[in-house]
């Protein structure tokens, strides 16, 4: 297939296929992994967002293949790009790849930290057939957020994305990876627990310096133990299940 493609490694335990629909991202993550694993240089991947050439078109092409294959695997928009870009970016070619996954009726998952600017494609979401909208949330404090993730929506603004999904009936989930601070995590578990449906947790990677001042077994036992306390419903990755 062109642009749809079977995840590996850890992408493969959100959804078994993804597809990016645009090369870049501004929202100049301190953690993203796609520079290094696209070799290429962070401040030329951060710098611009443009949709991939001829996409819609590629898009559908691989959707009439897995059709052809019975093939009814989930499909995460997007691992390596953000569907909502901000202003002046275009992101109409969401919209357009979600109308074809609504009018063949495949799930669907989104994942951004556009914020509310999702909303406008929920008319498209509540009205498909296994499609939910997620959005990542590490932080509770704006302040650390600003430091690690300086180009995303606000954390208001993407708790207020969920929030009107929740409201509006679409399915809604939390990537909360990688988690940098364990308090935030667990206190954002604490806090919204009643506007999300599924919550995905997995530890900071690639930033050993960091990553050797947390204790991850005691955060494992601690968001455990604050998921089981609230019901929520949660899967924590390999990276902590493995340690």
């Amino acid at each position: 297939m062109e642009l749809i493609y079977e995840t590996k490694g850890k992408a493969g335990e959100y959804a078994p296929l993804g597809v990016d629909l645009y090369t870049g991202c501004v929202h100049r993550c301190a953690y993203c992994y796609v520079p290094e694993a696209a070799n290429v240089a962070a401040y030329q991947f951060h710098r611009q967002c443009r949709p991939r050439p001829d996409a819609l078109r590629r898009f559908c092409a691989d959707l009439d293949e897995l059709d052809a294959r019975r093939d009814k695997r989930l499909i995460l928009l997007s691992f390596g790009c953000d569907p909502y870009p901000p202003a002046p970016h275009d992101s109409t070619l969401t919209r357009a790849v979600l109308e074809q996954l609504q009018t063949r009726r495949r799930p669907y998952t989104v994942l951004s930290k556009g914020g509310t600017r999702a909303i406008r494609d929920f008319d498209i979401l509540e009205s498909s057939v296994q499609a939910s909208f997620g959005t990542t949330l590490v932080f509770t404090d704006q302040s650390t957020a600003d430091a690690w993730e300086p180009g995303a929506a606000s954390l208001t603004d993407r708790i207020a994305a969920i929030e009107t999904a929740h409201q509006r009936g679409i399915a809604t989930w939390i990537s909360m990876e990688p988690v940098v601070v364990p308090d935030q995590a667990i206190a954002l578990v604490r806090q919204y627990h009643g506007l999300v449906d599924h919550w995905k947790v997995g530890k900071l990677n690639y930033c050993p310096a960091i990553e050797a001042e947390v204790d991850w077994r005691r955060f494992r036992k601690d968001i455990t133990r604050a998921f089981h306390a609230v019901g929520a419903d949660f899967y924590l990755k390999k990276s902590l299940t493995e340690l």
